[in-house]
């Protein structure tokens, strides 16, 4: 059964790789002209190439902001188990 036979609207894109999936996104006019505009700064040909590129850089940060706070919660841990006050 395809995507779109199981109605959870994530069909394969035309001419997309294999195990592409499509989403519907809906911009505001201040999102869309970000987009554009980051787009041009980067010379992204095609506007959904830079949608991609902009979610996996989002993406990417959001991992490493969680990484960051897990790492802090650790040292923070280790400083307690050893003894040390740490100050905010």
């Amino acid at each position: 059964m395809s995507a779109s036979e199981n109605g959870n609207g994530t069909a394969g894109a035309a001419g997309a790789r294999p195990g592409s999936l499509r989403i519907e996104v809906v911009l505001n006019e201040e999102q869309f002209a970000a987009l554009e505009g980051w787009r041009y700064a980067n010379r992204v040909a095609d506007r959904s190439e830079a949608a991609r590129e902009l979610v996996r850089l989002g993406l990417l940060a959001e991992i490493a902001r969680v990484y960051r706070l897990v790492a802090g919660a650790a040292e923070f841990g280790e400083a307690a188990e050893d003894g040390f006050e740490t100050q905010a």
